[in-house]
């Protein structure tokens, strides 16, 4: 877990799930059962937030997890949720395609998507209620956004390197 992950993580996911359930955001047992419990549910490795083997995806999925239960009646973050654990590298996929798309396009997108890229649809991620897209679909957009975001990023310190 990166640093600003961990900070997010103790300052408003966690606080925000343990004002939902009743709990107490200092009781570290429930907090390592909490993230344990996550990763049992989304077929993760067994390991904390302080193991090495904690990446990006089981970051994704712990915080999907904590907005779930800090708000349970809400049906979007429960099939969100459900979407995490049908393949929660798939969705941590697709919430990094959708983080790169909108870097290099501003959060309205690019006039690309009147072409029918990637199935003409807005994003990878997609809306709660659909199917999760395909690993493979999900990947490529990951790899083009992300390339075209950086490309966008070095020509402009090119332009412009002070």
């Amino acid at each position: 877990m990166t640093k600003a992950s961990n900070i997010r993580y103790h300052t408003t996911e966690w606080p925000a799930a343990c004002a939902a359930q009743g709990w107490s955001p200092n009781d570290q047992a429930r907090r390592r059962n909490v993230v344990l419990d996550a990763m049992v549910l989304v077929k993760g490795p067994y390991v904390t937030t302080s193991d090495d083997k904690f990446g990006p995806a089981e970051t994704t999925a712990l915080f999907t997890y904590l907005r779930h239960l800090a708000e349970p009646d809400n049906i979007t973050l429960k099939l969100r949720w459900d979407q995490c654990q049908a393949d929660y590298s798939a969705f941590n996929e697709a919430r990094q395609a959708d983080y790169w798309q909108r870097v290099a396009y501003g959060p309205r997108g690019g006039n690309r998507w009147s072409r029918q890229r990637f199935g003409g649809k807005r994003q990878a991620q997609g809306d709660a209620a659909e199917d999760a897209p395909a690993h493979k679909e999900t990947h490529d957009r990951l790899m083009t956004m992300r390339a075209r975001a950086q490309g966008r990023s070095r020509k402009k310190m090119a332009a412009n390197p002070f």
